[in-house]
């Protein structure tokens, strides 16, 4: 038995968003919504269970869904403030949960893009992961989080402008490092 077209998205999306996302640092500086889709859209469809069944641009209580699997709506948003609590996600849980009830489905999929210049170490991905309920706990929405634009972590080890490394290169070589 082939597994819930719910659970393969957020499956397949956590496994090639939130988590390459943050390895390969993927999604770098500002993306917009429509790069967002090509991008979602890409790596859904290499999924051998997924592939064509992936659809774009369905009409749904008079607008238009992201993507759709099965039916279930997929909804994109690509922001750029900081997210580092799934309860920010609050917003965009209604039009997910319409585009849902339009279609008589009792789950749905929010995938939010968070593109804000990181100052800080990522979240890791089971933080940035959860099922809200909504319509009073008749649908479900998988909410997945994918943080970008993430400081390099060397970044997150400077002091006074300094890279700690370089300290440590100094003090063993007893030279005084060279700007960069």
């Amino acid at each position: 038995m082939a597994p819930a077209p719910e659970r393969l998205v957020v499956a397949r999306r956590g496994e090639t968003g939130a988590g390459d996302a943050v390895q390969d640092a993927e999604f770098k500086r500002r993306w917009d919504k429509a790069a967002l889709q090509r991008n979602v859209c890409t790596e859904l469809r290499r999924h051998p269970l997924i592939g064509a069944d992936l659809n774009e641009h369905a009409n749904t209580a008079g607008s238009i869904t992201d993507l759709s699997l099965h039916g279930i709506p997929i909804e994109l948003k690509a922001v750029d403030t900081l997210i580092n609590s799934l309860d920010q996600c609050e917003p965009f849980l209604g039009q997910t949960t319409s585009y849902a009830i339009a279609k008589s489905k009792r789950t749905a999929t929010l995938c939010v893009l968070d593109s804000s210049n990181k100052k800080t170490a990522p979240m890791p991905t089971e933080a940035v992961l959860d099922i809200r309920t909504q319509a009073q706990g008749a649908v479900s929405i998988c909410v997945l989080v994918i943080h970008g634009d993430l400081a390099l972590p060397r970044a997150l080890s400077r002091e006074g402008g300094v890279d700690k490394s370089d300290i440590l290169i100094w003090v063993e070589s007893g030279r005084v490092p060279y700007p960069r």
